[in-house]
């Protein structure tokens, strides 16, 4: 598999401000995956919904065929039950990926967030890339200044950083090819979007992102190459040389969160 240029990317307007217009018209096929995945949800979750949203590539694309990796839904909810992220439970995948088999002759990946309403409130990027695809009330942001989203990045920083090594670990608990490529993801969005906004550019794609640390960390270059790669070809790897990339990753995570290489990455010239 090769890495696409998938994703759109945010520039600053003459105000200094990064802005979303969210006018866009699903495609039959797109709200026929999008109505099995609801489906799935409401015959499983006692949780009464608030509003649903739309991110991702199928948004950025305004498409969806076999290019497209998954179908990434937030269902926002007022439950205060229940008021920590879950996501729909991965037992459920294999019949949501028959019936869009069944119905269109490809499948997507369904990646459905389920969050408390007060959560999705304090996410200001997810909510600025985030369309409301149903709901009386609309929580997502269509504007957003470069100086607001790099003051709650920079927030984040730290505990990002702790949700980037925790995504890792558990990746190399569980060998499943849709946590490897959560964790690099995280990586990516975390590392790589930081340098994009010092930028002006906002953007979730894991193509610019991964170029953004290309260029900055040419250090690193090797590393990032061999987790791309990872990322892309997983199902081709044996779990020792998941294992393997996978330390790799976090001596990355480390060594760009610290400012300076780890011990793993440290080449040694023999002579």
């Amino acid at each position: 598999m090769e890495l696409k240029n998938l994703g759109k990317c945010y520039t600053l307007n003459s105000e200094n401000n990064f802005v979303h217009k969210k006018d866009k018209k699903l495609s039959r096929i797109l709200v026929d995956f999008i109505n099995i995945v609801l489906d799935c949800f409401a015959q499983n979750y006692n949780i009464d919904i608030h509003s649903i949203y739309l991110r991702g590539s199928c948004l950025d694309r305004d498409v969806i065929d076999e290019d497209t990796f998954d179908i990434d839904l937030i269902i926002v909810h007022g439950d205060k039950s229940v008021q920590s992220n879950i996501w729909l439970n991965k037992q459920f995948h294999s019949e949501i990926i028959f019936k869009m088999e069944e119905l269109h002759g490809f499948s997507v990946l369904p990646d459905i967030d389920i969050q408390y309403k007060e959560i999705f409130l304090s996410r200001m990027d997810i909510r600025f890339y985030s369309m409301k695809i149903w709901g009386k009330e609309d929580l997502s942001l269509s504007t957003i200044s470069h100086d607001t989203i790099t003051k709650y990045l920079n927030k984040l920083y730290d505990g990002q950083f702790n949700y980037c090594i925790s995504k890792v670990k558990q990746a190399k608990k569980e060998l499943y090819s849709i946590t490897v490529r959560v964790s690099i993801k995280v990586f990516y969005r975390t590392f790589g979007l930081k340098v994009l906004v010092d930028n002006g550019i906002l953007t979730r794609s894991v193509y610019h992102c991964h170029n953004a640390l290309l260029k900055k960390y040419l250090n690193y270059s090797e590393e990032l190459v061999s987790i791309l790669d990872l990322f892309l070809n997983v199902e081709s790897y044996s779990e020792q040389e998941i294992l393997n990339t996978l330390e790799i990753l976090k001596s990355v995570i480390k060594g760009i969160y610290y400012g300076k290489p780890t011990p793993y990455i440290v080449k040694v010239c023999y002579k």
